[in-house]
């Protein structure tokens, strides 16, 4: 033992009649007494409590008469044996736990060793540093999408369909190429509207405004605008034209 419990009441209770030469060989027997765990031989009394005086060896001998007990040539001491009892008790459970705890450190590491090798297999990474709860619960989610993705057919489906379907190109507003100009029929004049002159139809055709006003409830350059519509109508159902992006033809 490298130390040992002293108790400063019952100490001075139990010694309060001795000298103060008795006081250090008590001490100096107790002390040799724990350090060793064991009891002293008799023929070791004097060279352990260094006693080289008769005054000294009176005072180791009036001791141990009074605190220990003299068998089979070994001086003992019950204090002395209940606390270095106590003390083994101690230390075979500490021992122990401390194989105990070797052991759970062992397993928690095959543990960890374990769970990252499945989230390996799972493709999942996890930083060195995470808990083994977290460790757990990765696997488990991960084993739960590939159910989920297992009992529902194909893996690679999406689980939602798409929010806006497929958009063709909208190719309307390209303008038209001709593929025969000098086939295309003259486009017919408009005729001119109740109230209006033929000077009125003459600036129109011209694509120049009018002096007359309006027409068709708009003015002379809205009546152009109608009529150029008109002619683009008439284009598209005599002739075929071609998509200037594409190249395709249209009827």
């Amino acid at each position: 033992m490298n130390y040992y419990e002293r108790h400063l009441g019952d100490y001075a209770k139990d010694t309060a009649h001795l000298t103060m030469i008795e006081h250090g060989a008590y001490t100096l027997l107790l002390d040799r007494y724990y350090s060793d765990e064991s009891g002293i031989a008799a023929e070791d009394v004097y060279r352990v409590t260094r006693a080289r005086t008769a005054a000294e060896k009176r005072a180791v001998d009036a001791a141990l008469r009074e605190f220990f007990i003299f068998c089979d040539g070994v001086w003992t001491h019950r204090r002395v044996e209940a606390e270095i009892k106590k003390f083994a008790d101690k230390r075979r459970s500490s021992e122990a736990n401390k194989v105990a705890v070797r052991l759970r450190q062992e397993r928690a590491r095959e543990k960890r060793k374990s769970l990252f090798l499945e989230l390996k297999e799972l493709g999942i990474s996890m930083p060195w540093s995470a808990t083994t709860e977290e460790l757990n619960e990765a696997i488990s989610g991960a084993r739960s999408r590939h159910l989920s993705r297992t009992c529902h057919g194909d893996s690679h489906a999406p689980v939602t369909p798409p929010v806006t379907p497929p958009v063709t190109a909208y190719t309307i507003h390209q303008t038209p190429v001709y593929k025969d100009k000098s086939s295309n029929p003259p486009l017919p004049p408009l005729p001119v509207t109740s109230g209006h002159s033929q000077a009125d139809q003459a600036c129109v055709d011209a694509g120049r405004p009018g002096k007359a006003g309006r027409i068709r409830g708009g003015s002379i350059g809205g009546g152009r605008a109608v009529h150029r519509e008109r002619m683009a109508g008439a284009v598209r159902a005599e002739s075929r034209v071609t998509n200037t992006t594409t190249n395709e033809v249209y009827p």
